[in-house]
């Protein structure tokens, strides 16, 4: 790289470019909403087995709840 670089550090290189890689924010929504469902799944299994209580299993149905 020549110059010197637009960078402050590497999280500020992360934020400005991560516009650029949501292409079709339907899409992504749709991931979204599935990586809570498959959290709130692993929570739910996990307070079964009795692995995690039940603030857990509320805050995973939160989430699932903001997602729709």
């Amino acid at each position: 790289m020549d110059g010197p670089c637009p960078y402050k550090s590497p999280t500020d290189m992360g934020v400005n470019r991560l516009s650029r890689g949501i292409v079709n924010d339907v899409v992504v929504r749709a991931a979204s909403r599935e990586e809570c469902v498959r959290r709130y799944e692993r929570v739910k299994a996990d307070f079964d087995a009795g692995k995690a209580g039940m603030d857990m299993l509320a805050r995973a149905l939160t989430t699932m709840a903001k997602a729709d």
